[in-house]
């Protein structure tokens, strides 16, 4: 299995604009204003794992639904950084995303993109179901489903994958998260609010957020990793469970996408054989250099290696 290819899924992607206003703040953009400078970057949850992988020159199959105004876009990335990519056409637009910093500071802007036809899903399995006959055997889905999927059909498609003999990673939120918790994924990866809503527990503290991953364990769900910013990250199975402190004094340019780049660095760090604490290490590693850039999921190899030294993972035993 660790040979196998690595398929990302993304079946929601999206365009990101960054824009820089400068000394400007968002209190005083009452007006016309230039901007200092714009970017615009190929995106999605999965997209940025896929791009956090070829960082650690691990070159997934990325699976991305995107519309056509932004197709060639997607494919001219994947190619530069020398993964493949796999498009499906949703049928909509490609929903954009949008980051300004300014002086008083960042601001997210989230679009909820357009509804998707009621053969999305089967369309998606149906180019799945093709790969898995070709050899994938780990699957990642990650990010938000468009407008029109519904959690349940999420559900059954997770179980499929799952049925055809893969190894499933999952990170999403709402009712997607709980669809993946139902479908009894292989390793799930929420954040902190994430983790609350998904165990209904209260997470304000690294014990309290293990006692919410094993009872997400208790539901069907092989391993949870769970992001918790500054207060580092958590990570069980059924037989241990780590916890690993943040990595202090570094120079933070944007946390955008850097659970996404967590996700890159476990499971990359799985399928090639390590063990979870191990694989945790090089989450974190990765997950904190990524800080240091603004585009999602991007980072230096060597600088995440050193920080993986770094990371402090304890092994604890909270399971009865």
């Amino acid at each position: 299995m660790s040979n196998s290819r690595i398929l990302v899924a993304t079946l929601h992607a999206a365009q990101d604009l960054f824009i820089e206003l400068g000394d400007l703040s968002l209190l005083e953009l009452e007006g016309v204003h230039l901007a200092r400078s714009t970017e615009t970057v190929p995106s999605g949850k999965g997209w940025n794992v896929a791009r956090a992988m070829s960082r650690l020159e691990i070159m997934p199959l990325a699976l991305v639904a995107v519309g056509a105004d932004c197709q060639e876009r997607f494919r001219t990335e994947a190619s530069a950084s020398g993964f493949e990519s796999l498009i499906l056409d949703p049928g909509t637009p490609t929903r954009t995303n949008v980051t300004i910093r300014c002086s008083s500071g960042v601001s997210h802007l989230r679009s909820p993109g357009c509804s998707v036809g009621r053969d999305f899903l089967q369309r998606v399995w149906d180019t799945l179901e093709e790969q898995i006959s070709g050899g994938t055997r780990r699957v990642v889905l990650s990010g938000s489903l468009p407008p029109g999927v519904e959690p349940e059909g999420f559900a059954e498609l997770l179980r499929n994958v799952r049925r055809a003999g893969c190894w499933v990673a999952v990170d999403s939120s709402g009712s997607s998260l709980t669809a993946a918790i139902s479908a009894g994924v292989d390793l799930l990866k929420p954040n902190r609010s994430e983790l609350e809503f998904a165990a209904g527990l209260p997470v304000n503290s690294p014990d309290d957020a293990l006692a919410a991953a094993t009872a997400l364990l208790g539901l069907g769900v092989g391993s949870v990793v769970a992001s918790l910013g500054a207060a580092g990250a958590v990570a069980t199975d059924s037989a241990s469970a780590w916890t690993v402190p943040a990595i202090q004094n570094i120079e933070i340019e944007s946390d955008v996408g850097s659970g996404d780049t967590l996700m890159a660095g476990l499971v990359g760090g799985l399928a090639g054989g390590a063990a979870l604490p191990d694989a945790l290490a090089l989450g974190v590693g990765c997950a904190t250099a990524s800080l240091m850039r603004r585009v999602p999921g991007d980072f230096d190899q060597a600088e995440a290696m050193r920080l993986r030294s770094l990371a402090s993972v304890r092994e604890i035993q909270p399971h009865p």
